[in-house]
């Protein structure tokens, strides 16, 4: 009885006993899956073969963690962007503070006698002589620049035009005249400076003159600006104080007003001081 019963114990348990021993040996009964783990686990009287698939949210995860790199890369770029231009803007700002500033002085310094209020002779772009004897009873608006200046003149005389023809369409209060005085004579001719003056307003006259009788004026009104390099072509750029300057009826300087102030601005000054001039003469 024994005998049997071992006989079917060893019949059972001797190939369960080779098989654990091909494992452990690192000779494996089942076939290796190349991209799963093996678990061998007991369920009752036989072994089972449990695979232990990669888990999908740790490949999700790995996306993420992809996708969230470029997320990053491109942030920092855009904080990198952001920051220069930043930069660039307090940097003309400066710019531009510092000349307004150099004109302000002058005009501090200097009084309203030694802005404006001296004669000059021009030539407009008709070809016609000037004074400024011809502007005598007229509120006149100077702006100094050039038509090759590729965006801040023409932002700046669109400003102006806007503004003469909002106070040229009021009974109120007078007309103005608005002038444009290039600080570019080699390349501003008096046919450059007429087809450039009526892309603002028909009313806007260009003005040039010899070196001499441009570097007159520019001294009268205290303009300051500086020619940059020539390129291969033959252009230049020239840096200069953005200002428009308002002169009154009898040819004495009123007011300044640079970039910063707007169009609604500007208005808003030039009738403070129309209506301050009108006081002023009622006096005398």
């Amino acid at each position: 009885m024994k005998g049997v019963i071992f006989q079917r114990l060893n019949s059972k348990c001797m190939p369960l006993a080779l098989c654990l021993g091909r494992n452990v040996t690192g000779i494996h009964c089942y076939p290796r899956m190349p991209v799963q783990r093996t678990l061998f686990t007991r369920n009752t009287s036989l072994l089972t073969r449990v695979l232990l698939r990669t888990p999908k949210t740790e490949i999700r995860g790995a996306a993420t963690e992809k996708k969230g790199n470029k997320n990053v890369a491109w942030a920092v770029a855009l904080a990198l962007t952001g920051v220069c231009g930043i930069a660039f803007y307090v940097m003309d700002s400066m710019d531009q503070k510092r000349k307004i500033g150099k004109i302000k002085q002058n005009i501090e310094s200097s009084g309203n006698i030694e802005i404006g209020g001296k004669p000059w002779t021009l030539t407009d772009h008709n070809g016609v002589e000037r004074t400024d004897k011809d502007f005598l009873g007229q509120w006149v608006l100077f702006y100094f620049g050039f038509s090759h200046c590729p965006d801040v003149c023409p932002e700046e005389l669109d400003k102006l035009a806007k503004v003469v023809e909002a106070f040229n369409e009021r009974s109120d209060l007078p007309n103005i005249q608005p002038l444009f005085v290039t600080i570019d004579p080699d390349r501003d001719t008096p046919k450059v400076i007429k087809k450039y003056c009526k892309e603002f307003t028909p009313t806007l006259l260009g003005l040039t003159g010899t070196p001499e009788q441009l570097e007159s004026i520019r001294k009268t009104y205290r303009i300051f600006f500086s020619t940059g390099p020539v390129d291969e072509n033959g252009d230049y750029l020239i840096d200069h104080a953005i200002i428009s300057y308002l002169v009154k009826p009898d040819g004495s300087f009123a007011d300044y007003y640079p970039k910063r102030v707007n169009q609604k601005g500007m208005i808003q000054q030039i009738e403070i001081q129309m209506k301050k001039y009108e006081k002023e003469k009622q006096k005398q």
